[in-house]
Formats: C-alpha cells, sequence, structure tokens
C-alpha cells in the first residue's frame, strides 16, 4: 500500500492506495498537464500513477521492465516532464506519463540492479543521474539516451584518500587507494604523469606539506610508514618514515614553533611528529585508547593545536609545541571519523563528525560545545571540510547514507541535502565554490554556486 499523510496533524489523508500485488519500493511526484500525480514503482514490476486529490489510479499500470522497480525520479526534457523509471532488470526507462506510453529505448549499462535516480542539471542541460550496487554513479542525457562521462577511475582497490596539491602553478587532485598514488587535472578529469609506486600495502591518507619552500606530496599507508613525494617529477624524497605499529589511517601538517612539522595518526593508538625537511622523528602524542582515525590543525587563542579524533569516541587537542595534550572534547557516541577547522563570523571552530550520525562544533578556545550538534544524516559520518561560496563559509558533510550536505553555520538550520546515491568517503575543497568528493571507486568535482541559502545551484563539473 501506499499512504497520504498530512504533516501539519500527523494524521492519515484518505484511504490507502492500493493495487500493487508486491511490496512498492519507490515514490515520485511528476505533473501532466498541470496536475500533480503520485508515481509508484514496485516489486510486481509495474510503474502506477494515482491522483493523490482523489486517491484513484490514473490510466493503467506502465508495464515494461522485467524485474521489480526501485527508483522513480521526474524529469524535463525539452519542456515535457517525463518520468524515469530503474530497476533490477538493469534498465532505466523513460515514460510519458501524460500517455503512458515508453519513451525510446531501455538505457542500458548497468551491471546490476538500479537502486537510485534523480534529475540533476550539469552545464545548463537536465541529466538522469543513477546507482547500482557498485556503488558508481552514471549520468545520462535523456534526449539521447547516452551515457556522459564516468567518474575518475583508475585504482585497483577502494579510494581510501584524495587531497589537492600544487606544483608548477597548477592545482592538482592527488587519489590513494591500492598501492599507489595517482595524481589528476581537476579541470579535465585526466590523469596526470605516472603513478606514484612504492608503498607495500592500502594508501590511507595524504596531504600536502612545503619543504624548503617546494609542496611536496606525504603519504601514509597499511604498510605503516609515510613517504615524501615531489608531484612534479613523480619522485620519492628521502626515505620512508617509520615508527607507527599499524597501518597510518590520518596525517596533516601543522606549524610549531615557526617549523613546518608533518603529524600522523595511527591504529597504534598514537600521534606521532616528524620534521619533513630532515625526515626525523619529532616527537609522540599518546593517550588514544583507539585507532586515530582524523587529524587536523586548529587555532585557539593564536595559538595552533593539533586535534585527533578516534575510535575511543573522543577528540584531542595537543600543543605541539610542548607534545603536552592541550584538553580531551567528550560528547560523541561513537567513533570520530572525520574533522575540520571552520570558521564563524571572527571566531574559528572545530566540527567533527562521527559513527553517531552527529556533527558537532566545539569552541577550541573556551573547549565547550558550540551550539547543538547538527543532525540529519541517516547513517556514520564519514567526511568534513569547510569550503567558501561568494562571502560565506560553508561546511560540506559527507556520509555512508551517500548525502552530501552543506551548512550554514550562521544559521545552522539552513541546509541542503544533495543524495548522490553511492557513500562518501571524502571531502577536498578544490577552490572557492568547487569541492572534490571522493567515493570508494572513484570521485567526482561539484561546482557551488548562486545566492546562498535562498538560491543555491550545485552542478556536476567533472565525474
Amino acid at each position: 500500500t501506499i499512504r497520504l499523510w498530512d504533516p501539519t496533524t500527523g494524521q492519515p489523508w484518505k484511504q490507502p492506495l492500493e493495487g500493487h500485488q508486491g511490496p512498492v519500493w519507490a515514490l515520485a511526484a511528476v505533473t501532466v498537464n498541470g496536475r500533480t500525480l503520485l508515481a509508484s514503482g514496485g516489486y510486481d514490476r509495474t510503474i502506477r500513477l494515482w491522483d493523490p486529490t482523489t486517491g484513484q489510479p490514473w490510466k493503467q499500470p506502465l508495464e515494461g521492465h522485467q524485474g521489480a522497480v526501485e527508483a522513480l525520479a521526474a524529469v524535463n526534457v525539452y519542456g515535457r516532464t517525463l518520468l524515469a523509471s530503474g530497476g533490477d532488470d538493469r534498465t532505466i526507462r523513460l515514460w510519458d506519463p501524460a500517455t503512458g506510453q515508453p519513451q525510446g529505448q531501455p538505457l542500458e549499462g548497468h551491471q546490476g540492479p538500479v537502486r537510485t535516480l534523480a534529475a540533476v542539471t550539469a552545464n545548463s542541460r537536465t541529466l538522469i543521474a543513477s546507482s547500482g550496487d557498485n556503488q558508481a554513479i552514471r549520468l545520462w542525457d535523456p534526449t539521447t539516451g547516452q551515457p556522459q562521462g564516468q567518474l575518475l577511475k583508475g585504482h585497483q582497490r577502494p579510494v581510501q584518500a584524495l587531497t589537492t596539491i600544487t606544483t608548477d602553478g597548477r592545482t592538482l587532485l592527488a587519489s590513494g587507494g591500492d598501492q599507489t598514488i595517482r595524481l589528476w587535472d581537476p579541470a579535465t578529469g585526466q590523469f596526470w604523469g605516472q603513478p606514484l609506486e612504492r608503498h607495500q600495502g592500502p594508501v590511507r591518507a595524504l596531504t600536502a606539506v612545503t619543504v624548503d619552500e617546494r609542496t611536496l606530496l606525504a603519504s601514509s599507508s597499511d604498510d605503516r610508514t609515510i613517504r615524501l613525494w615531489d608531484p612534479a617529477t613523480g619522485q620519492p624524497q628521502g626515505q620512508p618514515l617509520e615508527g607507527h605499529l599499524g597501518p597510518v589511517s590520518a596525517l596533516t601538517t601543522i606549524t610549531a614553533n615557526n617549523r613546518t612539522l608533518l603529524a600522523s595518526g595511527g591504529y597504534d593508538r598514537t600521534v606521532r611528529l616528524w620534521d619533513p625537511a630532515t625526515g626525523q622523528f619529532w616527537g609522540q602524542l599518546e593517550g588514544h585508547q583507539g585507532p586515530v582515525e582524523a587529524l587536523t590543525a586548529v587555532t585557539a587563542n593564536g595559538r595552533t593545536l593539533i586535534a585527533s579524533g578516534g575510535y575511543d569516541r573522543t577528540i584531542r587537542l595537543w600543543d605541539p609545541a610542548t607534545r603536552q595534550l592541550w584538553d580531551q572534547l567528550e560528547g560523541h557516541q561513537g567513533p570520530v571519523r572525520a574533522l575540520t577547522a571552520v570558521t564563524v563570523g571572527d571566531r574559528t571552530l572545530l566540527a567533527s563528525g562521527s559513527y553517531d550520525r552527529t556533527i558537532r562544533l566545539w569552541d577550541p578556545t573556551t573547549r565547550q560545545p558550540w551550539g547543538q550538534p547538527l543532525k540529519g544524516h541517516q547513517d556514520s559520518m564519514t567526511a568534513l571540510a569547510a569550503i567558501t561560496v561568494g562571502d560565506r563559509t560553508l561546511l560540506a558533510s559527507g556520509s555512508d547514507d551517500g548525502v552530501l550536505a552543506l551548512w550554514d553555520l550562521d544559521d545552522p538550520q539552513q541546509h541542503i541535502s544533495l543524495p548522490l546515491g553511492s557513500p562518501i568517503a571524502g571531502l577536498v575543497p578544490l577552490s572557492p565554490g568547487r569541492l572534490a568528493v571522493r567515493f570508494e571507486d572513484g570521485f567526482a568535482v561539484y561546482a557551488l554556486t548562486g545566492d546562498w541559502p535562498k538560491s543555491p545551484v550545485v552542478r556536476l563539473v567533472i565525474g
């Protein structure tokens, strides 16, 4: 059955809509000749249209799928509203809801069931985005039925790390997943140079670090080492940094006593400090009771601190100059997977994301929570990033629920949620208004424009 509810009273509205011969798995509103109809798709392989005002079926069921219908979306094609459907038969089909007739041939390419559909605007064109069990997102031109581009892929295992790095005046994206690191031109989506190969295990974390006025790339891995690379030549720099007793899962750069340091966090529950210019070990920070998953630099009273988050559900603030614990922040009910510094007004806050599905904001100066936890994601938090859009700083969050959320921290209730179809593993700001989103099997770049928060515009640039 399908039930209609009055959200103002919480009461059911009219009788249930009945007709499907199995579970109903998809719903979408669609406009036909100025009338809003409800489309439903189900296990019985049919799509049904309903007039929600009368509660009556509208014309005959739409039949054609050879498996359960799992996804529906309305899409505008040359001024006409069509209905897109996706199903277990691995196809996407387009329908004219006014006539009930299929439009064109099925869109084929998925290697498994089509689980989600959405209409998306890219370069002033309306496309259909679809995703399935392989966690890849496909884009289709509904006017031609042809796929549009691909996810940026190249690794043989899930992509676990993504960062930006500048070389010869060009900003590149660096990604790590298998035992290699790959460089990409985010303007074109093309490979740049050859893969960087030396690690003996999956690459877990990447960050840019400045050494003698040169920008190097630091990488860490399950092989317990950290390596430095010259992105201009693709060559390793110096010997691997060794000392961790388990996988190294987090990296960040920090300044202490006018010196640039590299901080690493790992499954051995420690944060280690390194001098990237000499490769020397500079100190060890101990206190976490579980693996360290996230690191970031944050400023408090003019002092730069290291924030670390881990499986013990705590965030710890460290003074890298003294190598002492500055404070411990508690409140999350699950492991802390993501940290970032974000500016609100003239104040720098620390944002944390957790398995408990919440984002918490902290004032590192007072070491107190700032406002209420931000809620909206339906699965574990995986990524946070501050991004500038116009004259406004937004907090971007990603989750295993496949949703990219954008929060205006001047008014945390002002946020938008963008379902991307695949679990999000990382977020990296590229430049004002551009954000790279990391999935397990690739990444995509989005442009954020418009009048935030009144009329935001988010469009896919590369992916």
